[in-house]
Order: C-alpha cells, then sequence, then structure tokens
C-alpha cells in the first residue's frame, strides 16, 4: 500500500499529537530534563514539540492518503466489534496490489 505520513493520521484520527521528524533531536535533549519535572511540566514540555498540521482540507489537496477511503473506513469502524473485523473489512474492499 502507500506510506501514510504524520498528518494522515491525525486527519484520519488515528493519532492526536504530530511532530515533525526534526523535533526529534530536542525532544531528547529535554528528555532528561522531563524526568526531574511533574508529570503535568513534562505534558507542557511535550507539547512544545507538537505541531499543528494544516486543515483536514488543506491537506486532502496536498494528498491526504486517506481521503478517498475515508467514509469506508469510517463506516467499517463504526459497524464492526473488533479491529480484526475492521482489517477483514477494509482488505476486502482494497484493490488487488494493495493486499
Amino acid at each position: 500500500g502507500e506510506t501514510l505520513r504524520g498528518t494522515d493520521l491525525i486527519h484520519g484520527g488515528l493519532a492526536r499529537h504530530w511532530m515533525s521528524p526534526e523535533a526529534l533531536p530536542l525532544l531528547e535533549i529535554t528528555s532528561e530534563k522531563q524526568l526531574e519535572v511533574s508529570e503535568r511540566d513534562a505534558a507542557h514540555l511535550l507539547e512544545e514539540h507538537f505541531i499543528n498540521p494544516t486543515s483536514p482540507h488543506d491537506q486532502r489537496t496536498d494528498g491526504f492518503k486517506l481521503a478517498r477511503w475515508e467514509q469506508e473506513i469510517n463506516k467499517a469502524l463504526a459497524q464492526r466489534d473488533s479491529l480484526v473485523d475492521v482489517e477483514r473489512h477494509l482488505e476486502r474492499l482494497a484493490p488487488p496490489a494493495y493486499t
């Protein structure tokens, strides 16, 4: 299949926060400091590294990779009891090249 980007996961509802790969070295530097602070302060330090991606509508024009599947994904998630059921349902919909 296609490779998803971090912003695809946010706009698809699969993740709440996105962090640029360039932020990882900075996060590594501040991680030692986080061990010495409260949980609340650590959460605040992490939030400093989060990036607000473009809106889903803007992202779709840049190639939001789940856009064409979004309606089926939502339907599969709403009507299935387990992730295995969701996966099977989506596999039946995918073209042969993706399975």
